[in-house]
């Protein structure tokens, strides 16, 4: 039986013209007067991901018939002082009405802050829109394409200002329920071994150029211009790693077919499901492209036969960042290729850190 829950909170959204595979940003500060640990309550459709002062407390909620909504019940210790509470949401345009709710309680169960028409809500700019649709996933049908450039600076911390965000609306409230089920703990999970090192030349897909699995799954040569060291330290935990686009094509060398991005495959040597972290000193319009097999195909790297095509980007803003991509994926061999990468790349040890599901 489920256990119905209600919050003394609106259901809200965007007033936006509604698209498929859009993303939401929704926050909203508040001062606490007592360190304590708080409830916090929230549910949203598709996906949420929340932040406090722009720390990860988690996501959700567990995927549930359209006429029903999970809550997520979380503890959450706040000390005294000014924080954000910040969520993203991921709005696929499944049938369901998108939407967020979220409830703030002390441990007397009185409400301190709660969603309502007075929230600021953002589209949110850093993911791209019409990305590849792929109808044999019901739940992660889209590629995700996320330019890490385009984030709003600090719109995680207190202090943003917001005040020419728009704010939200009231949507007509869906049945919610507890959960049932614990949270999933994160367990990092590094590759076993590297299947392959390789460099590929830098063609760009101008007719399907939204399909990342199609350059993803071109077959390489050996390693020869770019640049790709101390690989082995993305199978451990210490250590760093450098890939570098070639730059041989700047001196007009006209024996080049064109420039080549260094690619690498990573083998877990057994099928599992989890998110992709990852650490690094990128660079300014830097390219990772991530894509995801569970099997390979005449020993070759080809997701682009695969029935999901998955494969995720991430463009790089420059300088230390940190991401993590929004839904878990299942897969065995991960292919990495650094694009457009004519300065290095510095990976730190916990690139692709596997958040493990069960």
């Amino acid at each position: 039986m489920f256990s119905r829950v209600s919050l003394n909170a609106e259901f809200i959204w965007s007033k936006d013209e509604r698209k498929p595979n859009t993303y939401f940003l929704f926050r909203r500060e508040i001062k606490i007067i007592n360190e304590n640990d708080y409830i916090f309550r929230i549910s949203a459709c598709s996906r949420y991901r929340l932040y406090i002062d722009g720390d990860f407390m988690g996501d959700g909620p567990p995927s549930s018939p359209e006429y029903v909504s999970i809550c997520d019940i979380r503890r959450i210790k706040l000390s005294m002082g000014i924080h954000c509470i910040a969520v993203e949401v991921w709005d696929i345009e499944n049938g369901s009405q998108p939407f967020l709710i979220a409830e703030l309680l002390d441990n007397d169960s009185e409400t301190l802050i709660s969603t309502d028409e007075s929230w600021p809500v953002f589209r949110a700019p850093m993911w791209k829109q019409d990305t590849l649709y792929d109808w044999a996933n019901a739940g992660i049908p889209y590629q995700e394409h996320y330019d890490a450039g385009k984030v709003p600076e600090n719109w995680m911390l207190p202090g943003y200002k917001d005040d020419n965000w728009p704010r939200a609306a009231v949507r007509e409230p869906t049945p919610l329920v507890k959960r049932d089920i614990p949270f999933i703990p994160v367990i990092p999970v590094y590759a076993e071994k590297i299947e392959l090192i390789e460099e590929a030349l830098g063609l760009q897909n101008r007719m399907r150029s939204q399909d990342l699995s199609i350059s993803l799954s071109m077959k390489g040569k050996q390693h020869e211009y770019t640049i790709i060291e101390n690989s082995e330290n993305l199978l451990k935990e210490h250590g760093t790693s450098r890939f570098g686009s070639s730059t041989k094509h700047n001196n007009h060398d006209f024996s080049m077919d064109g420039y080549y991005d260094p690619c690498i495959i990573l083998d877990f040597q057994k099928i599992i499901t989890g998110y992709i972290e990852f650490c690094m000193d990128g660079i300014k319009n830097g390219i990772l492209d991530v894509g995801y097999a569970e099997r390979l195909i005449d020993g070759h790297f080809v997701n682009s036969l695969e029935g999901l095509h998955g494969s995720d980007r991430y463009i790089m803003k420059g300088g230390k960042e940190t991401y993590r991509f929004f839904t878990w994926k299942a897969f065995r061999y991960i292919k990495l290729r650094f694009r457009d990468c004519f300065n290095p790349v510095t990976v730190y040890y916990n690139i692709f850190e596997l958040i493990g599901l069960s």
